[in-house]
């Protein structure tokens, strides 16, 4: 009987190594892939709740300027002013629906502020509009609706932050470059120098 020697073929050995080399490139590009995707996801879910709390503001804003306006016994001058915040506070609520950039969303949420700003120097020139608990329960509201927005502001910043890394580092920065993973894509929420303080309602004058 003639012993005959069975050997593997070269191709196969060959073939294993291919399919290894494969797995080993495509499961980290993989991986850095789908945390990209992950991590866009995240700071797209925090703008729009960003949005979402701005336009629950936007729409309290016009009922404070009415209830502001039928409370007190202004003088001319200051019912012209109320009279046109009303309108200011229409076109705001226009201006942060249409609103899709972080640009966009800052702008509307300052030109917010500017109007409370005002109404709230009315509150103190004004004392009986503290009596009016319309007034009151707007402003309380509006208050808890701007320490909501600043929350969303720490965490979109965060997320966005965190998609930045995920860009520039490596072996990520490789994929992003191939699937067109953008840095800019999500610029940074900045607060504005005075605008780090939500305002405060003082009803203790």
């Amino acid at each position: 009987m003639t012993e005959q020697n069975e050997t593997t073929p070269t191709w196969i050995y060959a073939f294993v190594a291919v399919v290894i080399l494969v797995i080993c490139v495509a499961t980290p590009i993989g991986m850095s892939y789908n945390s990209l995707v992950s991590s866009d996801i995240k700071v797209e879910q925090a703008k729009s709740n960003i949005h979402a709390s701005l336009e629950k503001r936007a729409d309290m804003l016009p009922n404070l300027v009415s209830t502001v306006q039928g409370s007190a016994n202004f003088e001319k001058n200051t019912l012209v002013e109320v009279i046109a915040m009303r309108g200011e506070a229409t076109k705001i609520k226009e201006q942060v629906k249409s609103a899709r950039t972080i640009e966009d969303i800052q702008q509307a949420q300052d030109n917010i502020g500017a109007v409370i700003g005002r109404l709230l120097m009315l509150n103190e020139q004004y004392p009986q509009l503290q009596t009016v608990a319309a007034f009151r329960d707007l402003q309380s509201t509006l208050k808890e609706t701007e320490n909501e927005i600043r929350d969303q502001r720490n965490v979109y910043n965060e997320a966005a932050k965190q998609y930045k890394s995920n860009v520039r580092t490596f072996p990520s920065n490789i994929v992003a470059g191939v699937f067109g993973f953008n840095e800019n894509k999500w610029p940074m929420f900045q607060v504005k120098p005075g605008k780090e303080e939500v305002p405060v309602v003082k009803f203790d004058l």
